[in-house]
């Protein structure tokens, strides 16, 4: 009679748990159209074989469902491993464009609060290392330090230059280019505030470059 549907033989007012009403007949599974998904009636929370599922869905192997279970994403509509289409990213648990949250970074295909230890920030993007254009600026791929203070030690970012290095230019090298001389620690074009510099041969003279005899600042000749 309408109203019933068919369970072992019986009449029967519901499809009993575990089964689905597929049109009438409660089967484990959708057979009269198996293209059909397994949606479930909000009013009676009985499960139907229907063309399409409620409004807010997702479609997990056939079956709606709110959201996709952990693991999956939710790939224009259907529960997927991975999001299919190219550009596009797991946005936790939802495939986009880009992350919603624009202080997160992209880290192997998904949005993330931040890049893994030992990996950098390249314009959103979590990778192995900086570009050789840009230095490591504590985990930011960036054109220079930040903070003004600190020093360029291999394309990274410090907050001072180790011992036996010279200063050129906020960068820890091992020796002054060509057309300066060590001043100290720094590399200058002249020595500090002598500019006058006499050239100095003596092999006993400190390792430094510029050495101050009697008041004179001068320069050793090499």
């Amino acid at each position: 009679p309408p109203g019933k549907v068919i369970a072992n033989a019986y009449c029967v007012d519901k499809c009993p748990e575990g089964t689905v009403n597929d049109h009438s007949i409660c089967r484990t599974r959708c057979l009269y159209n198996r293209e059909q998904l397994i949606r479930t009636l909000q009013s009676t929370g009985e499960k139907v074989c229907a063309d399409t599922c409620n409004d807010g869905e997702v479609i997990n192997a056939g079956v709606c469902t709110g959201v996709c279970p952990l693991g999956k994403v939710n790939d224009n509509g259907y529960c997927q491993d991975k999001c299919s289409r190219p550009g596009e990213v797991d946005d936790h648990g939802v495939c986009r464009n880009a992350c919603s949250n624009t202080q997160e970074v992209i880290n192997n295909g998904k949005c993330s609060t931040s890049c893994a230890k030992g990996q950098v920030n390249y314009n959103g993007l979590c990778a192995q290392e900086c570009p050789a254009s840009l230095i490591d600026d504590h985990g930011v791929c960036r054109n220079e330090c930040q903070n003004t203070s600190e020093f360029i030690l291999q394309r990274k970012c410090v907050t001072d230059c180790p011992d036996g290095k010279f200063i050129n230019e906020r960068e820890c090298v091992d020796e002054c280019p060509a057309g300066k001389v060590a001043d100290g620690r720094y590399c200058t074009e002249g020595c500090g505030e002598f500019k006058d510099c006499l050239l100095y041969t003596s092999d006993a003279a400190d390792d430094l470059l510029c050495v101050d005899l009697g008041g004179r600042r001068i320069i050793k000749k090499k």
